[in-house]
């Protein structure tokens, strides 16, 4: 063998060694109790157990914290009859998470809505370092499922840096055990409770009789200031591959299993820059609809049916309290009925 051969042999020995390597610890670092969003380990598993108790031929809803906080599923039930399950997340989770999510708790003949925030149209596959960070901390079961060609991608962007923080993190866990989440009562009252699986109702639901005296109300009375934020995107008027590419998985999954897809409208709040007579807003909402009506995909509801007051808000510009939960959950029960009858 030359001195050529020999060095490209120990260059691929040595490179294939340190890619080895490097994707072992990369596993290895899985759940280590880095900094991230902990509380909605516990809080899936608590909703994955109301899925499995629950009945068949549901109502199911699948988005981030505009699903979690403002579907009040006793309104929604009472005025349908049927059961409600709430599989509402978080936002900052990819829309191949919801997929996920819904795929290991649908049910034969589930009616399943999703009513997404409107930041899911906007982003293309590569998933965001919040995402990254999230699933390597307590979303190992999500990583594991990924297809090999998938499973290269999310390696790919992920930053060494965070590999080098979950291998040098220690610590106790920052979550319960799933004995105590499951054995943990259902919240019943509707006060403000922290964000974890502990403020579930029965439903799968964080339900708050709370308005946030500080953030919101300065949003309010200082609208001009806060333009970027409650004008909810309106101004980019994108409908990425990826968004589609996941609304129609999501539609697959609820059809496939004898039931019924429908994408309605996130919450939001009525205010200067987004309602129902500003020129934008309009030509935003109806181009993410002609989008979804182009892919087949059925929408419920006006885009401004859940566009409530900022008392009707506790936290956050998405998050309802429980009154404004429950005027959104009667308009939504009202107009899915009306569009299953068309």
């Amino acid at each position: 063998m030359s001195k050529n051969h020999k060095s490209l042999a120990v260059f691929i020995i040595s490179f294939t060694f340190c890619l080895v390597a490097y994707v072992g610890v990369f596993f290895w670092q899985i759940g280590r109790p880095v900094i991230a969003e902990w509380w909605l380990k516990n809080t899936a598993e608590k909703k994955e157990s109301i899925s499995r108790t629950s009945g068949s031929s549901r109502i199911v809803f699948i988005s981030g914290s505009n699903s979690l906080f403002g579907i009040s599923g006793d309104v929604i039930a009472a005025k349908t009859g049927r059961d409600v399950v709430n599989l509402g997340l978080h936002a900052g989770l990819d829309i191949d998470y919801l997929v996920y999510f819904l795929k290991k708790n649908i049910k034969q003949g589930d009616i399943v809505i999703a009513p997404l925030e409107f930041k899911y149209y906007l982003r293309d596959e590569k998933p965001t370092s919040w995402v990254i960070s999230n699933m390597l901390a307590w979303g190992g079961e999500y990583i594991k499922q990924l297809s090999m060609f998938e499973m290269i991608k999310f390696i790919t962007y992920t930053s060494k840096d965070r590999i080098v923080e979950g291998v040098i993190t220690g610590g106790d866990n920052k979550y319960d055990d799933l004995d105590k989440v499951l054995a943990t009562p259902f919240a019943t009252l509707h006060t403000y409770r922290p964000y974890n699986y502990s403020s579930l109702d029965r439903y799968g639901s964080m339900q708050m009789a709370y308005y946030n005296q500080g953030v919101l109300v300065r949003m309010q009375k200082q609208q001009s200031n806060y333009e970027k934020i409650l004008s909810y995107d309106k101004n980019d008027l994108s409908f990425t591959s990826h968004a589609a590419e996941g609304i129609l998985a999501l539609k697959k999954i609820a059809e496939s299993n004898g039931g019924e897809f429908y994408v309605t409208w996130p919450a939001s709040i009525d205010n200067h820059w987004f309602n129902n007579h500003d020129q934008q807003s309009i030509i935003f909402t109806d181009n993410i609809k002609t989008h979804l009506n182009e892919i087949g995909v059925k929408v419920i509801c006006d885009p401004f049916y859940s566009n409530l007051d900022f008392k009707l808000f506790t936290d956050t510009i998405y998050h309802l309290n429980r009154d404004g939960s429950v005027i959104r959950s009667e308009r939504l029960a009202e107009c899915l009925s009306r569009s299953r009858k068309k």
